[in-house]
């Protein structure tokens, strides 16, 4: 079993030698992960949520996430989770490559399709097609990380004739965790993914999402798509 910790970047004062403290302390420890999450502009109100916890002080993921492998050499650094319809994936996918190189191959990218409608709408980001919009990002990161001359025709981005590099140090790609506690998140995970990343679940909750896995891969590899039960 390996034990991580998340880095609380967020809902208190900033104190930059606590955070790099955390980390270093960590990995004398011997935790095999750090962790940082994602939010970037949090609604004042949000029906039924009193407990956000990440509307102030929230330093961006992606640019800690580097600054902790620069004050690190063996943990894993992680997203739980970057969320997906948020960004540029080009863009991302070069920063994620840049950290994955800096670190010498220590990055796991964690991501999600995100739930808070109002952060989306604030940032211009499609709530509505959030799940369609995951899917095309993650063959796209993919592509990009795995193809020094990539092209890719989606519905939202196109290109070819194109170099990306640096290509990260993992291969084919850095390890990619698909969070998501719906049954379409585990799909996602399952289609997209190296692993299943549920995060605030109970363990029941954790055991039937990963039967209903189980019974969702037995089908892929038998050749059968569609619904794995009458729920979808």
């Amino acid at each position: 079993m390996k034990f991580g910790v998340c880095i609380p970047h967020y809902g208190r004062p900033i104190d930059i030698d606590a955070l790099t403290n955390m980390a270093v302390q960590a990995e004398q420890m011997g935790f095999d992960s750090v962790w940082v999450t994602d939010h970037i502009i949090v609604p004042h109100q949000i029906p039924g949520r009193q407990d956000i916890v990440y509307r102030h002080d929230m330093l961006e993921p992606i640019s800690l996430l580097t600054h902790l492998g620069a004050v690190t050499t063996k943990v894993n650094i992680g997203t739980s989770v970057v969320i997906l319809p948020y960004r540029n994936p080009i863009i991302l996918a070069k920063a994620i490559a840049t950290a994955d190189v800096l670190s010498k191959g220590r990055v796991i990218f964690g991501a999600a399709v995100g739930w808070m409608e109002g952060e989306f709408q604030a940032l211009n980001a499609p709530f509505a097609d959030r799940g369609r919009v995951s899917n095309e990002y993650l063959a796209l990161l993919k592509e990009l990380w795995a193809k020094p001359t990539p092209a890719f025709q989606g519905e939202y981005f196109q290109f070819s004739d194109v170099t990306f590099s640096p290509m990260p140090v993992q291969k084919p790609h850095p390890p990619i965790w698909v969070g998501g506690g719906s049954r379409r998140g585990v799909r996602r995970a399952v289609e997209f993914g190296d692993y299943w990343h549920p995060s605030q679940m109970g363990p029941q909750e954790v055991a039937k999402n990963a039967a209903y896995m189980r019974r969702y891969l037995s089908l892929r590899h038998n050749g059968r798509g569609g619904r794995v039960d009458g729920r979808g």
